[in-house]
């Protein structure tokens, strides 16, 4: 989907000035990821997967909220680019343009540098332990992200995919069913349903890993 549609989209559902921001971030995120053409495992450019983010919460769950759209589009800005400096100022920035609430989700989004390979598990278990303490937003956002991911880690190697997978059924599927409980109706169906197309794909996954 291009930038005109995606806009288009975002003017049905939102208030003009609500979409102004969230382009506003979609440029941030075009800009910050095209920083020497970044890409992603199968060659296209990075900024396609914040977008696709993005369209997941639209489209998957039907979430309009700004600040999840916005913080969508810069969840891996902090993590994987020095598009807006350092950590620190990073969130700073994020703070002074889109406000407190984006900020947290973004940072709580970022995993921490790690220096040491053995320091990754114990980073890792902070990280989303600090992302089920956030909130049940925070959570929908990593779920929408994890989707995505798996969507596209076709193009990665084997060892990739299995961390993918084992990662997903350890963590991210556990915090998919209890954040069910936090939320109600229609929203509750959709996180369902996405918890059956990473189940899904995990286990195609897992099978040609075994052939």
């Amino acid at each position: 989907m291009n930038r005109e549609k995606f806009e288009k989209l975002l003017y049905l559902k939102m208030r003009p000035a609500d979409v102004e921001l969230v382009m506003g971030a979609y440029q941030d995120a075009k800009k910050g990821h095209g920083y020497k053409d970044q890409v992603r495992d199968n060659g296209e450019r990075y900024f396609e997967h914040p977008r696709r983010v993005a369209l997941v919460l639209m489209l998957d769950l039907e979430i309009y909220d700004p600040d999840m759209l916005i913080a969508a589009l810069l969840h891996d800005i902090v993590e994987d680019t020095f598009a807006f400096g350092s950590r620190d100022k990073a969130f700073k920035r994020i703070q002074r343009r889109y406000g407190k609430r984006v900020a947290t989700f973004v940072l709580a989004l970022s995993k921490e540098p790690c220096e040491r390979p053995e320091e990754k598990i114990e980073r890792d278990h902070r990280y989303f332990e600090a992302i089920t303490q956030e909130g049940p937003k925070t959570t929908i956002l990593k779920l929408a992200d994890r989707l995505d991911n798996l969507r596209d880690m076709h193009h990665c190697t084997t060892a990739k995919k299995r961390h993918y997978v084992e990662e997903t059924r350890s963590h991210i599927l556990p915090m998919a069913l209890d954040v069910t409980y936090q939320v109600k109706g229609k929203m509750r169906l959709n996180i369902l349903t996405i918890y059956g197309r990473m189940v899904s794909i995990c286990q195609k996954s897992e099978d040609e890993i075994a052939s």
